[in-house]
């Protein structure tokens, strides 16, 4: 089960982004664990210090059982559970039958269950570990919405009974015994595989890339934008086209988001289920001979859908990343006044 369905925004968008990520994943490979430091928890009066250890992997691979299953633990675990870090949404029931929504950061467990690294979970279920991340200048802190593999040396206590009778506890009744946590580094580099996706787009040639929401009866309207400036930079734009530079970060993952889409091929338009769509994106960009050409690709029940591409038209699942994508144009409009950084060169190819 994955709860990070807010991420996600509609839950049926999550069977489309799997079959484009286990077409697009990296080739099969041995992933190993380099340690980064110790780090310090506390928890009321005590102090834990934890080995802080990191894997890098291809964005799109950490979505699959293959990848969790290559991943190495140090030998001397005996349990080791995956976490998602992001906000946690939860019912909460009191004696007189009322309940209340409440919602936390912290570390949620409740991921697919084969995401499993050896020597897998014990039989002690693990809910959450609830924990507000403090900003920090060094490299050893979670990140909203990543994955992290917490290391225990004995499997973990029964605290309580589940609903369903099944023994469970909180992370935070463990930590004496956590010996390590590995943070899942998502990778962003796309390579050959990409080249021949029929709109296959490099910084060199993007132009525009807009996504447009259509609101009634406005037609469609900008809800943000990466923009390249006549000086070869790329810029950000909000849904009131406030600008800011765009970070080399940020066109990168655009950019890979958007070249590991599996392109299906088809010779008549797609029927929408909605029309107009509710959404679209405008992607301005230079051929191979250096001429601009504008492709309008529309959404459609988890899907993107092309207009007509050199006399076909193409289907794909809707890349997950570019939530990713909006989520840091966003971040980067409240600092966009003060940032005067260009967009500088590419973080990968």
């Amino acid at each position: 089960m994955k709860t990070h369905t807010k991420l996600l925004g509609v839950a049926w968008l999550v069977i489309p982004f799997l079959a484009n990520s286990l077409c697009w994943a990296a080739p099969a490979t041995e992933y190993s664990v380099e340690k980064l430091g110790v780090r310090n928890f506390a928890l009321g009066e005590r102090e834990y210090k934890i080995p802080w250890y990191r894997a890098r992997a291809d964005y799109n691979s950490i979505e699959t059982a293959e990848f969790w299953k290559r991943l190495h633990c140090p030998p001397e675990t005996k349990a080791a559970y995956v976490g998602y870090y992001h906000t946690i949404e939860w019912c909460e029931w009191f004696d007189d039958q009322k309940h209340a929504q409440v919602s936390a950061q912290g570390m949620d467990f409740l991921v697919r269950e084969n995401f499993r690294v050896n020597p897998g979970p014990g039989k002690v279920y693990v809910r959450r570990w609830l924990f507000q991340e403090q900003r920090r200048d060094e490299g050893m802190v979670f990140k909203d919405k990543r994955y992290y593999v917490f290391l225990l040396d004995r499997q973990p206590v029964e605290q309580w009974r589940t609903v369903a009778k099944k023994p469970g506890c909180d992370m935070d009744t463990d930590l004496e015994h956590l010996i390590g946590i590995i943070e899942i580094q998502p990778t962003f580099e796309f390579d050959e595989r990409s080249s021949s996706s029929p709109l296959y787009v490099t910084r060199d040639s993007l132009l525009v890339f807009r996504q447009e929401r259509h609101g009634c009866p406005a037609g469609y309207e900008q809800e943000y934008a990466v923009v390249r400036s006549k000086d070869g930079t790329f810029r950000c734009e909000t849904q009131k086209a406030v600008s800011a530079p765009a970070s080399p970060e940020t066109v990168q993952k655009l950019l890979y988001a958007f070249n590991t889409c599996a392109w299906t091929r088809h010779n008549e338009p797609h029927t929408f289920e909605i029309s107009p769509a509710v959404a679209r994106t405008v992607l301005e960009c230079k051929d191979k001979q250096g001429r601009a050409r504008t492709v309008t690709i529309s959404y459609d029940k988890g899907g993107w859908h092309t207009d007509r591409v050199e006399s076909v038209y193409y289907s794909t699942g809707y890349p997950q990343l570019l939530f990713e994508v909006q989520e840091d144009i966003r971040a980067s409009r409240g600092a966009g006044t003060e940032n005067t950084q260009p967009s500088g060169p590419p973080v990968s190819k």
